[in-house]
């Protein structure tokens, strides 16, 4: 909400969160409904789209690092890893099993390694769990169509988390902005 200093310190005031995904997902708050979880996703696909759009790779997505406020938004938090050089190579630095295999193989960050991410955050946040081995680097193809009906919609929304956990990051969406359009309305 604000910056200022007092004496030798600077400060700046903020909202204000009531918890976080990690939180949620921990059990330590109520299990949402399927559209709840399904907006839950969407709102962060579009968060990461606007950071994107800013020219900025955050490098640290996690549950903990996505905040919800007591109205319900979800905004995504913690750039301190965060770089505005794309396809720079770097240490390999980031929270464990969540760091996208090429930036492991100590390839170069990009927006991809970030999709990543998102589609490991936006697995569990809809079906509860991290996604299994097998289910990471899946080539589903094309996003199904999605029809009338929650099953068609499950269906095209776990293709389009397999699709952005690809571990080529050339064969998954090339950012956040991609991901928005496969995104099943």
């Amino acid at each position: 909400f604000s910056f200022g200093h007092l004496d030798e310190y600077h400060f700046l005031t903020m909202e204000l969160a009531s918890g976080s995904l990690r939180h949620e997902l921990r059990g330590w708050a109520p299990t949402r409904a399927w559209d709840a979880r399904v907006a839950d996703a969407k709102a962060m696909v579009l968060g990461l789209v606007a950071i994107h759009k800013a020219g900025i790779v955050h490098r640290d997505l996690t549950p903990q690092n996505i905040l919800r406020f007591a109205d319900g938004r979800l905004a995504i938090a913690d750039f301190g890893l965060a770089m505005d050089q794309l396809g720079k190579t770097t240490q390999i630095a980031g929270t464990p099993n969540r760091i996208a295999p090429e930036v492991l193989a100590g390839g170069k960050v990009t927006y991809a390694s970030d999709v990543w991410q998102l589609g490991m955050i936006v697995h569990e946040v809809l079906y509860g769990r991290c996604p299994r081995p097998e289910e990471i680097g899946d080539d589903p193809g094309s996003t199904p169509v999605v029809e009338d009906g929650i099953a068609m919609r499950e269906e095209a929304l776990h293709a389009l988390c397999a699709a952005c956990m690809h571990q080529d990051p050339k064969r998954r969406p090339e950012n956040a902005q991609a991901v928005a359009r496969r995104f099943p309305m």
